[in-house]
């Protein structure tokens, strides 16, 4: 028999500490999740957008998070990042994430991408857009969340498609 552990995976609305060293870097919420795999959608927060001192009672407006990403959940599943469970004001409907925005690296041309609802990692459908329409969408890179710091944190959070 498996391990049953490994087969399923974090539940949508769980809310977290990104930390490092003891230090609060960031809150995030998971938004999606991909059944049964390791892949989840993350919405991240930090200053001045929330206060990292203590666990929100709320939850933050989603239209004010830092950055959406898709990440691989290890850091969620080792106690890297410290989670709180599911936050009970989730609520799926104001936590969207079912476009993401591909770059091409040689040609510059930009593809909007849209996503299953139900598993960040499926691919639905997708049309050509001009880059300068789509800003503010994720990024269709998977990110390794022992880099977040490096890879997001320390390039000040900016959108990276």
């Amino acid at each position: 028999m498996g391990d049953t552990r490994l087969a399923t995976s974090i539940p949508e609305g769980t809310a977290f500490f990104v930390e490092e060293e003891g230090e609060r870097l960031a809150f995030g919420v998971v938004a999606r999740r991909q059944p049964r795999g390791h892949c989840i959608a993350l919405y991240l927060f930090w200053p001045p957008a929330i206060d990292l001192t203590e666990w929100p009672d709320d939850l933050p407006d989603p239209a004010s998070a830092s950055f959406r990403g898709r990440f691989a959940d290890r850091a969620l599943r080792d106690g890297v990042w410290s989670s709180m469970g599911v936050h009970p004001g989730f609520r799926r409907e104001q936590w969207p994430f079912d476009r993401i925005l591909h770059r091409e690296f040689i040609t510059g041309r930009c593809t909007l991408i849209a996503l299953d609802d139900r598993n960040p990692l499926k691919m639905i459908g997708s049309e050509p857009v001009e880059c300068d329409t789509a800003t503010g969408l994720p990024s269709d890179t998977l990110y390794a969340a022992y880099h977040l710091k490096e890879a997001i944190l320390e390039r000040g959070g900016k959108w990276l498609a």
